[in-house]
Order: C-alpha cells, then sequence, then structure tokens
C-alpha cells in the first residue's frame, strides 16, 4: 500500500478563521515534497481565497496515496478536518476516504506519558530533531508574507514528517488495524 505522511502548519486552530501556511508530505522512503501557500507573497488586499490553491494541491496529492499518515491529524482531531473544512468551504471535494493512521491515539491507547506532544514522544525513543516555532515568525509569515519566518515554519514542517516516519516502525506493533475514513 502506498503509504505518506503528512503535517499542515497555518494560522489558527478554528477553520473559519485559519489560513494554510505549509504543507509537507513524505512518501515512506521518499522524499519530503513542499507545499508553499504563494498567497502569501502577495499584497493584502490581493490575499482573496488565500489558501484555496494549497488546499487543492494537496487534497490532489495525497489521494495518490492508500494511507495517510499523521500525528494528531485523524479524522478526529486536527489536520484532515482543517483541510476538509476549508476545502469544502471554497466550494471543493474534500479528501476521498482513506485508511488513516493517526499515531497520536496509538500512543495514547498503548503507552504512558505525561504528555503526549510530537517532541515528548519522539525524545522517548530517541529522537531529538523536533523543532520549535518562534511565535514572531507566524506572525511574520501570515500577516507580512515574510519569506525567512515562511522558510522556518516550513522547516518546522519538514522536520515533523521525517519523525513521523522515524516513529512509525516504533509504534507500528501497537496498531491493530487501519480503517477508512473520510
Amino acid at each position: 500500500m502506498k503509504t505518506v505522511c503528512w503535517d499542515i502548519e497555518c494560522t489558527d486552530l478554528d477553520a473559519h478563521w485559519a489560513r494554510i501556511l505549509t504543507v509537507a508530505t513524505k512518501s515512506l522512503g521518499g522524499p519530503v515534497k513542499k507545499f508553499i501557500n504563494q498567497s502569501l507573497f502577495k499584497p493584502i488586499g490581493k490575499r482573496r481565497e488565500c489558501d484555496r490553491d494549497i488546499l487543492v494541491e494537496v487534497r490532489d496529492e495525497l489521494d495518490k496515496y492508500d494511507v495517510v499518515v499523521s500525528y494528531f491529524g485523524g479524522p478526529w482531531r486536527f489536520d484532515l478536518p482543517m483541510l476538509n473544512s476549508r476545502l469544502i468551504m471554497y466550494g471543493e471535494d474534500p479528501l476521498p476516504a482513506k485508511f488513516h493512521l493517526d499515531l497520536y491515539p496509538v500512543v495514547k491507547r498503548n503507552l504512558r506519558f505525561k504528555h503526549r506532544n510530537l517532541a515528548i514522544v519522539s525524545k522517548f525513543f530517541g529522537y531529538d530533531d523536533k523543532t520549535q516555532i518562534n511565535p514572531n515568525d507566524w506572525v511574520r509569515a501570515a500577516m507580512d508574507g515574510d519569506r525567512k519566518a515562511i522558510q522556518e515554519i516550513w522547516l518546522h514542517n519538514k522536520a515533523d514528517v521525517i519523525l513521523l516516519e522515524k516513529l512509525m516502525p516504533h509504534l507500528m506493533p501497537f496498531v491493530k488495524m487501519l480503517r477508512r475514513e473520510a
């Protein structure tokens, strides 16, 4: 089965207000693919439907795979509902139902940590490459189209999908089944 790890970075947790900044995808054993919201580089008054293109591009990329892997991104969490909500808002079709492996509930059900964020879990397995983003970079990226800030967010996004792929062998023994979910 063709499998891809993915992660989004956006400006808010609510689909009404959020704008997608960057998305990273990584097929197992393959390179990381980079998606950057190009409308961020337009003047503020020209940013209508400012993330429509990246949303459609990402949906079409994910649709090439049988299994999508995320961390806190599954159907009842963040990334997938955000993607689909924003697509529907623009009158676009959502991502068709896929087998979705969200590693967060795998960790929650099978391992005992005080906190279950990706930084804590990856460190437990010996990976210390979880990056942090300066909050000012979010503002500069979203409001000013600052290329350096967008690059910092992209590098964080890229590191997350690489970490997801590294964590998979450690967590797959706990996966009992994959469900096909929208």
